[in-house]
């Protein structure tokens, strides 16, 4: 006969914690406890012991799923499988973080030690270290010997230029990345480009060209650079008004058919500061490049065509100029002269028309009803002439192209 039908037997435990106790989910620590208890239970203790049974249980079903929370949550270099959360590939660490972006789990691998470490040496790669090379090789290009000076050394020179000048290789700079979008457009290679003159091989070029255009300037005031570089016409664009030479000869460094509106950028920015340079009255540019294809496959036509657009944007910025300070001779050599035909015969109108346009602007000062402050009203006619033959001269600018 059952436990349950006989009455006249008394059970250690009722029948309810009875079927407690065989149920699968129950261990030996509960029946011990059960069987340490007084016996009968009342209704309230009952209650109270299936309460902190069912507690008991939830801690302990808390406690394994944050056990296993944690190590579904390891960083690993694959894809998590398909029934866990969706995971997010880092491209720095190279690794998937499980769960979304932005949440607790990625919060927590940015802030890692592993991703902080990439993106320092990411980083480094993509602005230290082409700052260094860079430097390094404006450095080498004002060498006379054969020794390549070590990326530290012309990292350091450039630091201690810039923390020196800083604002005025930021405004230099500036000036170059706006010239720049006339000649290589807002195209792929417009970064490639403004890194031929970023602002550590400004700073490393301006001590060598300032030195030079103080120092080097010949007994007839002749003023020489020969395959310059970017960065040396741009910088020497900046020492214009405080050298004392009169004749500028200037040539680009040669390099890949690619590289050459770098330097017409350099060149437009040099001419629109003539202005500044009252005491330079000849100028000779040489344009002509030793092209390096450098296996490109870039098309000979292609070639031709996009150097005759850049040296088109050096004759204008020459016409711009002449209107405001126009020179005694101007010698300019090109890759392609045949294709600036109708920009050059602009240039040779404005140098034309520039002098009596001048000269007239000058005279206005010495009328009474235009500038009646001006110092030019009290000086005696033929005064004023000598003044103006030797500031202005009647006769225009002598141009020459080859």
């Amino acid at each position: 006969m059952a436990l349950q039908e006989r009455e006249d037997i008394p059970l250690p435990f009722p029948v309810a914690e009875q079927q407690a106790v065989s149920h699968p989910g129950a261990d030996l620590g509960h029946i011990e406890a059960l069987l340490s208890k007084s016996w009968p239970l009342s209704r309230h203790q009952m209650q109270e012991d299936r309460e902190s049974t069912a507690l008991s249980r939830k801690k302990e079903l808390a406690k394994h799923r944050a056990k296993k929370r944690c190590h579904s949550e390891t960083f690993s270099d694959k894809p998590q499988s398909s029934d866990s959360a969706q995971g997010t590939f880092c491209k720095l660490c190279e690794c998937w973080v499980p769960g979304k972006q932005h949440d607790r789990v990625w919060h927590q691998h940015v802030h890692s030690t592993r991703h902080r470490r990439a993106v320092a040496t990411s980083n480094y790669r993509q602005y230290v270290l082409p700052s260094k090379k860079a430097a390094a090789e404006e450095l080498r290009l004002q060498t006379a010997n054969s020794r390549t000076p070590s990326m530290g050394s012309a990292a350091r020179a450039a630091a201690a230029v810039r923390s020196e000048h800083e604002a005025q290789i930021q405004g230099l700079y500036a000036d170059i990345c706006k010239e720049m979008l006339h000649h290589s457009g807002a195209t792929a290679d417009y970064h490639r480009l403004t890194s031929r003159l970023s602002p550590d091989r400004l700073a490393v070029a301006m001590p060598y060209t300032a030195t030079r255009s103080r120092s080097n300037v010949g007994a007839d005031g002749s003023l020489t650079f020969l395959s310059a570089s970017p960065a040396q016409i741009a910088c020497l664009a900046t020492q214009l008004p405080e050298t004392h030479a009169t004749t500028l000869v200037l040539s680009v460094s040669s390099g890949h058919a690619l590289d050459l509106a770098a330097s017409t950028a350099a060149l437009c920015l040099l001419v629109s500061r003539l202005r500044w340079a009252p005491q330079l009255q000849r100028l000779q540019i040489s344009m002509l490049t030793a092209i390096e294809d450098g296996g490109g496959g870039i098309a000979q036509e292609h070639t031709a065509e996009r150097h005759a657009q850049l040296e088109m944007r050096v004759l204008r910025a020459l016409k711009d100029a002449m209107q405001c300070g126009p020179l005694r001779l101007l010698s300019l050599k090109a890759n392609y002269p045949a294709k600036l035909g109708h920009d050059w015969a602009d240039l040779q109108a404005a140098a034309a028309q520039a002098p009596e346009r001048l000269r007239l602007a000058f005279l206005m000062g010495g009328h009474n009803r235009s500038f009646c402050a001006s110092p030019l009203v009290n000086l005696p006619d033929t005064l004023l002439r000598d003044i103006l033959d030797a500031a202005i001269p009647a006769s225009p600018c002598k141009v020459f192209l080859s």
